[in-house]
């Protein structure tokens, strides 16, 4: 059994009045070119028919928030893969690869912790609750009597409490606000959106952004082709070429320069995760993105082999010290992880950091 938390009684203090977290002006100059770098990205490259669309996400994300931020803790959970399309009227993408696995089973413990969850996701990938369905394996636990064709159907436990919990917090409570997306601009645009969104409401509210979970689980691409470089129309595959060069460019990194948990999201507690191939590489590649990224406060690292039975949670303040979680044998790795996560959530909040 999980209870629900609540924190009514946390402080209300606004997350600026952390001292130690306030930038000097240099680093805000720093923050501000790297915003217009970003912003020169989103506006260059976008695609007018994006399925991520900057005013319906403000508006979307401000009702969320200040139907849920005063009571809830607020979680903005990324998940799934982005795509950098080959031509204009895509056919043709590079893609990093995510099943949306990890952040949509991440996203329902989330909200067994009492949260209210933005989940921003990739169009198509497995999302809380519904992934329980979206396989063809859980039509195998249907029950159904063919003597009985109007009698309703009886699904597996599993299936039956995902449908309950769907109602509960979903339909019922009003927790979780999807915003879809395709391509790493729509990403780019809609992490900017939603964390300022979701700064600029609580802020308002007279409610310290340091309630605000950042969990960034997407598998985000690190090169683009811009957009006004794209072909209108489908490339041709010409018969008498055996090969295609494609010229991409990088993507602006967002959280590498401190705009995710310094401006956009000031304030926010940031968690990232760092997948990696190589056992040998992973602790020198967690030291260096924590290192690197001065904005997170803490790393959960894994091996490609060991993607859904083990993983790493790094404290930025230990790094080489980090808890080792893995899959239980009945149940998934995300409930304890979760629990970690939220754990350190609430030294954060209590100004224990």
């Amino acid at each position: 059994t999980v209870s629900v938390l609540y924190w009514p009684d946390t402080p209300h203090c606004m997350a600026s009045t952390r001292a130690s977290d306030a930038p000097a002006d240099d680093a805000v100059a720093q923050l501000q070119e790297a915003d217009r770098e970003v912003e020169a990205f989103i506006e260059l490259n976008r695609n007018p028919d994006a399925v991520t669309q900057r005013d319906a996400v403000r508006t979307a994300v401000e009702e969320f928030v200040r139907r849920h931020g005063a009571q809830r803790r607020i979680a903005l959970v990324t998940s799934g893969g982005t795509v950098a399309p080959l031509e204009k009227q895509e056919i043709r993408h590079v893609t990093n690869l995510s099943t949306g696995q990890r952040g949509a089973a991440s996203a329902e413990w989330f909200l067994r912790h009492g949260y209210a969850v933005i989940y921003f996701h990739k169009t198509g990938c497995l999302c809380p609750f519904a992934r329980h369905f979206q396989s063809g394996a859980f039509l195998d636990d249907v029950k159904w009597d063919p003597a009985a064709p109007d009698a309703a159907p009886t699904f597996s436990d599993v299936c039956a409490k995902a449908m309950r919990e769907h109602r509960q917090f979903v339909v019922e409570g009003g927790l979780l606000l999807r915003v879809p997306l395709h391509t790493v601009v729509d990403y780019q645009l809609g992490m900017k959106t939603i964390l300022e969104t979701t700064r600029d409401t609580l802020a308002s509210m007279e409610v310290s952004n340091a309630r605000t979970m950042v969990y960034l689980v997407s598998a985000v691409a690190d090169f683009y082709i811009p957009f006004n470089e794209l072909p209108k129309d489908k490339i041709d595959s010409r018969p008498n070429d055996p090969s295609m060069t494609i010229h991409l460019k990088k993507v602006p990194k967002a959280l590498a320069r401190g705009l995710v948990g310094r401006l956009w999201g000031d304030g926010a507690f940031v968690t990232t995760f760092k997948l990696e191939t190589d056992e040998s590489r992973i602790d020198a590649k967690v030291l260096k993105h924590i290192n690197g990224f001065d904005n997170i406060r803490l790393v959960a690292s894994n091996l490609h082999a060991t993607i859904r039975s083990e993983m790493k949670l790094h404290d930025t303040r230990e790094p080489m010290n980090p808890v080792v979680i893995r899959k239980p044998e009945s149940g998934e790795l995300e409930e304890e992880l979760v629990a970690r996560v939220v754990a350190k959530h609430n030294e954060f909040v209590e100004g224990r950091w």
